[in-house]
């Protein structure tokens, strides 16, 4: 996903990730319980590339099942019946960022939830 990696490192961007994903670079550090001000001087530092790699894991099969970056923003968005009508983005924000990748990983090789 060149849409969220840094053009020169290769590596996972978060300031990309956010921008990707419609939320700010404070959600992104909160998500991976870094200081804002560390996320934000070194948004592609090798150290951020674990918790980075998540959001790469929900953007790569999503981007491809939505069609777009505006498609994949309204999908994280919206309740979801397969997530107990709670909002995939929501999940990710509470630390449950694994049951969204598994539900993408069902939805694209056609299985129910």
């Amino acid at each position: 996903m060149p849409e969220i990696h840094d053009p020169d490192s290769g590596r996972l961007d978060a300031k990309r990730i956010g921008s990707l994903f419609g939320i700010t670079l404070a959600d992104v550090a909160r998500l991976l319980r870094r200081d804002l001000s560390t996320v934000h001087k070194t948004p592609d530092a090798p150290s951020l590339q674990p918790g980075l790699a998540l959001f790469e894991r929900v953007g790569a099969p999503l981007l491809y099942l939505a069609g777009s970056p505006q498609n994949l923003r309204i999908w994280l968005n919206a309740p979801n019946p397969d997530l107990e009508d709670e909002a995939p983005l929501a999940l990710l924000k509470n630390g449950e960022g694994v049951t969204v990748v598994e539900l993408l990983e069902d939805a694209l090789v056609g299985q129910p939830g």
